[in-house]
């Protein structure tokens, strides 16, 4: 036959049962590094004395005039490929923040404007470069 079981739940609530909590991915900061990350816009000018200090990571090659000034220089993908892309975001979103001595993480800003299959994963990454920046994009280095 069969034996009765009882189940019994010996958890503690953190939160009242009648608040709605967010799961860590639903949070804007979900993917930020351990130091200041920004995006940048598109017009964005260079400024040697920040980017001595600051790990840029690119895709694409939008901020690849930055490569040479910059702490250290990261493209996810140098082709554009979003698939490359969405597989090279978390590493390199970690190794950023290990870089000895950097005290900033830059991105671009990733528009699209096409239809394709890969617009997905495009966005999949611009949302994990967003939420790694807090959502914060900046127009100038000065600040």
């Amino acid at each position: 036959g069969f034996t009765d079981y009882t189940v019994v739940c010996k958890s503690k609530n953190t939160v009242a049962e009648d608040i709605a909590t967010v799961a860590p991915g639903q949070m804007l900061r979900h993917y930020s590094p351990n130091i200041p990350s920004y995006m940048v816009a598109p017009t964005t000018q260079s400024n040697k004395e920040k980017l001595q200090r600051a790990v840029v990571i690119d895709y694409g090659g939008k901020l690849s005039c930055w490569r040479d000034n910059a702490l250290q220089y990261r493209d996810l993908s140098p082709d554009g490929n979003p698939r490359d892309a969405a597989k090279a975001v978390f590493e390199t979103l970690r190794w950023a923040e290990r870089v000895d001595t950097a005290e900033v993480i830059f991105f671009p800003t990733i528009i699209t404007d096409s239809t394709t299959e890969d617009d997905g994963l495009l966005l999949a990454v611009q949302d994990r470069l967003t939420r790694a920046a807090s959502g914060q994009t900046i127009d100038t280095l000065d600040f």
